[in-house]
């Protein structure tokens, strides 16, 4: 029984495989068709990771420096 279920779950398994790969090229194939579309979404979506990488920066610099500031203070309040 449990060889039949691994059987099976190989060969769906394949089966997904060799859709996923026929659908994947089914969209690259769309893609060279539609060029200029695609660079046109490759670069608004490049533009808009690159804002959430600067804001992502800035607020990790504002939290760490916050963090630090604060830890400074108090261990400059109980040096001996």
């Amino acid at each position: 029984m449990m060889r039949a279920f691994a059987e099976t779950r190989t060969t769906v398994g394949a089966i997904n495989a060799n859709l996923s790969n026929s659908i994947s090229g089914i969209r690259v194939s769309k893609s060279f068709n539609n060029s200029k579309f695609e660079f046109k979404n490759l670069k608004k979506e490049t533009l808009n990771i690159s804002l959430q990488e600067r804001q992502h920066t800035f607020w990790l610099a504002v939290f760490q420096g916050g963090v630090y500031y604060i830890i400074d203070t108090l261990l400059s309040c109980y040096a001996f």
